[in-house]
């Protein structure tokens, strides 16, 4: 990319970070948005999606927790409530386990199906999570339907 095509792509950027206030905001793929799979989901699973993509950041698909003592803060008034939308979602296969928690107090970990996987490491190097990151988004959802 040369000199001036950097600069002017710098430019449009702070333009459109002017634009919306310099906030961070979620980008929802149409193909997902206006799918079946989508229009098939209770409320409480779309709550629960919208949550998960504001957690999202684009380095931490694999490494987004659920756990109500989180999930209070965003809203959550019922922890049986989450783990019906939990369970919805990983139906539909907009979620994807990545690590299964429980022992050592560990909580479980999710990844979006609709965003690449992430090489999600602890301060160690190693890694967080259960699966194999992804060059490009898995889309497990787009067979929900059909199973």
């Amino acid at each position: 990319m040369s000199y001036a095509k950097k600069q002017a792509y710098k430019k449009s950027k702070l333009k459109a970070q002017e634009e919306i206030n310099g906030a961070k905001f979620s980008m929802f793929r149409h193909d997902v948005f206006n799918s079946k799979e989508y229009y098939s989901l209770s409320p409480i699973a779309v709550k629960l999606l919208v949550d998960a993509m504001a957690i999202y950041n684009r380095l931490n698909n694999g490494d987004l927790s659920f756990a109500f003592s989180i999930m209070k803060d965003r809203g959550w008034k019922s922890e049986t409530t989450l783990r019906k939308a939990i369970k919805e979602l990983l139906d539909a296969n907009f979620l994807i386990l990545s690590r299964q928690g429980g022992r050592n107090n560990r909580p479980n970990l999710y990844a979006l199906s609709f965003y690449k996987i992430n090489d999600c490491l602890n301060k160690d190097g190693f890694s967080k999570i259960d699966i194999k990151p992804t060059k490009k988004a898995p889309d497990d959802w787009k067979n929900a339907l059909k199973n």
